[in-house]
C-alpha cells in the first residue's frame, strides 16, 4: 500500500493536479450522510472477518492447526479466485448504470445475461481447475509436505470450490 500511494501521490507532489487537499470543517449532516451510505459496506466487512474468525475457531476445534492450515490455502486460493468474479460484477456496473438510467431495460437485461453466462463459465473453469489441480494447488503451499495438512486442503478444495457455481 506505501509504495502504490508513493506512485499515485506523484501527480500531486509534481504539482500536475488541478485539484488538491485542503482543510475543511465537516458539519454533522454531512458526517452523518458520511456515514449512513458507508454503513452496510462497514457491517458487510465486519460480518465477514467475524464469520471468518468463528469459522476458524470451529476447525481449530475439529481439525486442529492443520484444519486451519488447510482452510487458509483454500481461503487464499479462494480470494484470487472471486477477485474474478468480483471484476466481472464492476466491469458490468457501468454499462447496467448506462442502460438502466435510459430506460432501456432490454439491453440491460441482455448484459445481465452475459455477465451470468460469464459468471457460470468462470465457475465452471474455476471448479474444473480445483478438481483436476488440486494436488497441484495445496502443493504450492505445502513445501513441508505435510500429508494430514495436504489430505484436508486436496479434499476442501474439492468441496468449497463447489460454491463457484451459484456465485
Amino acid at each position: 500500500p506505501v509504495i502504490s500511494m508513493c506512485i499515485l501521490s506523484s501527480h500531486f507532489i509534481r504539482g500536475k493536479a488541478t485539484f488538491g487537499l485542503r482543510r475543511v470543517r465537516l458539519h454533522f449532516r454531512e458526517l452523518r450522510m458520511i456515514f449512513a451510505s458507508g454503513l452496510s459496506t462497514f457491517i458487510g466487512e465486519f460480518a465477514t472477518g467475524f464469520v471468518m474468525m468463528q469459522f476458524n475457531f470451529v476447525i481449530l476445534a475439529s481439525l486442529g492447526e492443520i484444519g486451519v492450515g488447510a482452510y487458509g490455502i483454500i481461503a487464499n486460493v479462494a480470494v484470487v479466485c472471486i477477485a474474478v468474479f468480483n471484476g466481472v460484477a464492476q466491469g458490468m456496473q457501468p454499462l447496467a448504470s448506462t442502460f438502466y438510467g435510459k430506460g432501456d431495460l432490454q439491453r440491460s437485461k441482455k448484459l445481465y445475461a452475459y455477465g451470468a453466462g460469464t459468471a457460470l463459465l468462470i465457475g465452471t473453469m474455476f471448479y474444473v481447475a480445483g478438481a483436476l489441480f488440486s494436488h497441484s494447488i495445496v502443493n504450492l503451499f505445502n513445501s513441508d509436505g505435510g500429508v494430514q495438512l495436504f489430505q484436508i486442503a486436496e479434499q476442501g478444495i474439492r468441496l468449497y470450490f463447489l460454491a463457484f457455481f451459484p456465485m
